[in-house]
């Protein structure tokens, strides 16, 4: 019998569909797990212009074609960001205008 290229942990990295041979036997074969669409941190909706894929289709883009370029661009959707953003500005504005000057 031929020795297993992905050792004991071949289960691990791939699933196993059973096929019906034309001998009616039945035979497992292996392959690769189905990816999931990236998920935004904060509120869990599927992020857009973000790639998926094994590691060796991910590994051949380009980094700007896995994710994209802008801040926490691959983590947090664009409604999120937007939020953030805006909650992040108007702290800063209340801190600007506090008795201590933004030092505070």
């Amino acid at each position: 019998m031929p020795e297993d290229p992905f050792g004991p942990r071949k289960r691990l990295k791939k699933r196993r569909v059973a096929v019906r041979t034309p001998g009616g036997r039945t035979v497992y074969h292996y392959r690769h797990k189905i990816h999931g669409k990236a998920k935004c941190a904060r509120c869990g909706r599927p992020l857009t212009g973000t790639r998926t894929g094994p590691r060796s289709v991910m590994a051949k883009l380009a980094k700007s074609e896995k994710r994209p370029n802008r801040p926490y661009g691959g983590y947090l959707c664009s409604k999120c960001l937007r939020d953030l953003m805006i909650s992040r500005a108007i702290s800063a504005g209340w801190s600007a205008m506090s008795p201590a000057g933004g030092l505070a």
